[in-house]
């Protein structure tokens, strides 16, 4: 994806897959600013829980569960 903005200028983003483990999901941000050439990376993970966990998590916290949606587990 590329971006223009007002202060960098021209921005090319992309996003790299670094690994899947489990539940969890390691991946790169990558900015790359045309006018200077440089490149700035962010590493990233996301976890997805089940929904059990999620559900738990939920109502330890005492927010009631009504509906889930998605399918997570599947």
């Amino acid at each position: 994806r590329q971006v223009d903005d007002a202060a960098p200028g021209h921005v090319e983003v992309w996003y790299q897959v670094i690994g899947v483990q489990g539940d969890r999901v390691r991946f790169e941000v990558h900015y790359l600013f045309a006018a200077s050439g440089e490149e700035l990376v962010s590493p990233n993970e996301l976890r997805f829980p089940t929904h059990a966990e999620l559900t738990r998590s939920l109502t330890g916290a005492g927010f009631p569960v009504e509906h889930v949606f998605g399918d997570q587990g599947s």
